[in-house]
């Protein structure tokens, strides 16, 4: 889509709003890596990592398959599924960007248990409408980020200041960039907030991550339409860690490269302590020391969560990878807590 087209629809969906028309530039694959310090046991990572794994983490009781799934199917609280692997689009004729109607009110969402913070970067799904430009599709970038319990106070105060937009008062630009959704857990659902990082920095609410497109949300104190939030909000959702945020959070972990393949699975349960996770395996009870790749995995307190699927302690995991035998060389980054006299399991790549 061209800078000119894209200034007109802008100014078409913003309703009168001032819309500044700077060039539009490629958007950029920005690649975000949380540095931490750690113990490196030194050389290369090639033996296992060469083999072009595929991670999987599922649990022995038939649940979610792999870091994404095989689908994308509608999550709950209590299956870990939280973000998709793509934003569902609506039907109208939006260029993918979603409704441009201001909510006819503010939503009331009810009180958050546990929330998450996914990013989704644009990709071109197709021609625009009537073959007018480019209709845009979302796709998630990285992890799943969890919300520190001790943050989600200061979110939902951003949250009880959503409102429809009034007047022209909005500052927007002729950009486009990411979308940033802050995915809630109420007990009986999940409800997400999408930002836009670009244009208007508009507000949608779904009320389905899985299957209801921003914008279009009627259930659970959420309103269909455009809502304008508080400026701290796109901010402090861009500031939660892809990681827990501590030097040494327990998780062994390397920097992956290259791409996945098939993969042999170790199963047993996962055992989550203070200083390191380990998986237990069945009959003998030997202790396995796992690596997973850094950009995949993040843990806070006892809540490890690989790719967008929660496990804690004690519960049935297969995780596909390789064996490493112990960690004598690999460019592996481990906890100071973990126990370098066992043997190691490379978690695959995705």
């Amino acid at each position: 889509m061209s800078a000119e087209n894209l200034a007109r629809m802008l100014r078409e969906t913003g309703e009168g709003i001032d819309v500044s028309t700077p060039p539009l530039g490629e958007i950029e694959s920005r690649s975000r890596r949380t540095s931490r310090t750690r113990r490196t046991i030194a050389g290369a990572a090639a033996g296992v990592l060469g083999m072009g794994l595929v991670g999987v983490l599922i649990g022995l009781d038939g649940g979610p398959a792999g870091r994404d799934g095989a689908v994308d199917t509608p999550g709950s609280p209590g299956d870990g599924q939280v973000c998709p692997k793509r934003l569902p689009l609506s039907t109208g004729p939006d260029h993918g960007f979603g409704t441009s109607s201001p909510a006819g009110s503010a939503p009331s969402l009810p009180t958050t248990e546990a929330a998450w913070v996914c990013q989704y970067d644009p990709t071109e799904a197709g021609p625009g409408p009537d073959g007018d430009g480019t209709t845009w599709g979302w796709v998630r970038r990285g992890d799943v980020r969890p919300v520190d319990p001790a943050h989600l106070p200061t979110l939902e105060r951003h949250l009880d200041g959503l409102a429809p937009p009034s007047g022209d008062s909005r500052i927007c630009t002729a950009d486009l960039g990411s979308r940033y959704m802050l995915v809630m857990s109420h007990g009986s659902g999940l409800t997400g907030v999408v930002v836009d990082d670009f244009g208007c920095r508009d507000v949608r609410l779904t009320d389905d991550p899985f299957d209801t497109a921003p914008g279009e949300a009627e259930l659970r104190g959420t309103v269909p339409g455009v809502l304008r939030g508080p400026d701290d909000l796109l901010a402090d959702l861009q500031k939660v860690p892809s990681r827990s945020g501590g030097e040494d959070d327990g998780v062994a972990v390397y920097e992956p490269y290259g791409e996945g393949g098939d993969a042999a699975l170790l199963q047993g349960r996962l055992e989550v302590l203070p200083d390191c996770v380990y998986v237990v395996e069945p009959g003998d009870g030997r202790r396995v020391l796992p690596v997973f790749p850094a950009d995949e995995v993040a843990r806070v307190g006892d809540v490890l969560t690989y790719g967008d699927v929660e496990y804690r302690d004690g519960d049935d995991v297969m995780l596909g990878g390789g064996a490493s035998g112990r960690l004598e060389d690999g460019g592996y980054q481990i906890p100071d807590g973990c126990d370098l006299d066992l043997n190691a399991w490379v978690v695959a790549q995705d």
